[in-house]
């Protein structure tokens, strides 16, 4: 019978999806069970649930740490994250107590992973990312701007300078992943997968062990309880994320620079003050940069559309199913997962690299009566999506039933 289960992730707070992701989890899962959660640093933890047990090894993630030279080391192997989950799996037994990792490579490192397989408790893998098998985490050449297609770990992606910092960095990335997939064991450990989308499996099933049991359970959705109405009136675009190069916001500023659009974004990064300063003259470009929830939601109200410009794979985005839910139309890359959320009815699709078909394509939003009728089939399409998802429940029957499922070709 299942009565505990550890949650181990890089951060235990509220910033960033997947910290989001888990943060719901725990909360929900510590109504049923004795929970655990196994973090490299602690963020915001004002909203967890006080029943939660919060275990953290450091201060901050390795790439904030003060003392770099400790955190350059502990980024390949971490002492002390192993010893501190050796310590906590010391306390509990394979027979009732599972192990759920959604992060591991900003704040713990691959040294966990061998305790945890002597261990013998049975453990999921969420695949928020793709740093199992790459080494800058997402199948990306940032100074190229484009999917990299090169296999992972091969003289040639080790020859290549595809890193978002510079190329003594990817050194390092190469020689931590080397380390990674000797200590978990790519390709050979018994892990279940968890996969967000289809195109996240199919972006890395081919470097995972063949006929592995994995299922698909999707992110559990933030519905922002509020309809939109009279969105015609609406005339500003939306992006909501991280400002930086894979998500394609420098595209979408030329491309909305070019149509004479207005565009509001909310959230910060390291392109924001270079954005900032090359679109001053323009009034039409608003940075809000970071922001809480009712501000968003508030935007998300005064939006004609969504527009999730990414350039790389990502795995489930939760920003255009947190839009969909208050009947906001979006507008979204061909490249990423979330082409499996959108349909005609409620939205549009479009090559990022390609402002001909950007400009086509945003002309349907700017037509009123298209826009009326999308965000109403935003609306029932993503009522329907959450009707279908009961992601605590498909959780924890994994957790209880793993030879009731797929198994990887």
């Amino acid at each position: 019978m299942l009565k505990n289960i550890i949650m181990i992730n890089d951060e235990c707070g509220l910033y960033g999806g997947g910290a989001k992701v888990s943060a719901f989890e725990v909360n929900e899962l510590a109504k049923k069970y004795n929970v655990v959660f196994f973090c490299g640093w602690k963020g915001d933890i004002s909203s967890f649930n006080p029943n939660i047990e919060i275990i953290s090894v450091y201060d901050s993630s390795f790439l904030d740490s003060k003392n770099k030279l400790q955190s350059i080391f502990a980024g390949l192997y971490s002492f002390k994250a192993k010893k501190a989950i050796q310590q906590i799996l010391s306390r509990f037994n394979k027979e009732d107590t599972v192990i759920h990792i959604t992060g591991f490579v900003t704040g713990l490192s691959s040294s966990i992973f061998g305790p945890i397989y002597k261990s013998g408790i049975k453990t999921f893998y969420t695949i928020h990312a793709y740093h199992l098998a790459c080494p800058n985490g997402g199948f990306f050449n940032y100074p190229k701007n484009k999917i990299c297609t090169l296999k992972p770990c091969s003289l040639k992606c080790q020859l290549s300078n595809c890193d978002s910092r510079n190329y003594y960095f990817k050194i390092y990335r190469n020689i931590r992943q080397i380390i990674q997939n000797h200590n978990f064991k790519l390709g050979k450990n018994n892990i279940h997968y968890i996969f967000l989308s289809k195109l996240s499996k199919e972006a890395i099933i081919k470097y995972l062990k063949p006929k592995v049991p994995y299922r698909f359970i999707h992110n559990p959705i933030e519905t922002r309880n509020f309809k939109i109405t009279n969105i015609e009136k609406n005339n500003i675009f939306l992006f909501v994320g991280r400002v930086q190069k894979e998500k394609g916001i420098e595209l979408l500023c030329e491309y909305i620079n070019k149509k004479n659009l207005k565009l509001l974004i909310i959230g910060n990064g390291p392109l924001e003050e270079t954005l900032k300063e090359k679109y001053r003259t323009n009034n039409n470009i608003t940075f809000a940069g970071w922001q809480n929830y009712d501000f968003i939601t508030q935007k998300m109200a005064a939006s004609r559309a969504l527009i999730f410009p990414s350039l790389w794979y990502e795995c489930e985005p939760l920003t255009v199913l947190e839009a969909k839910s208050m009947g906001l139309p979006v507008m979204v890359s061909n490249l990423c997962a979330s082409v499996e959320n959108v349909t005609e009815k409620s939205g549009v699709i479009y090559n990022p690299y390609d402002y001909d078909d950007f400009s086509k394509k945003i002309d349907i939003l700017n037509n009123d009566e298209n826009i009326i009728e999308m965000s109403k089939n935003s609306y029932l399409e993503f009522n329907e999506y959450v009707n279908k998802n009961h992601h605590i429940d498909e959780l924890i029957d994994f957790y209880k039933n793993t030879n009731n499922t797929v198994y990887l070709q």
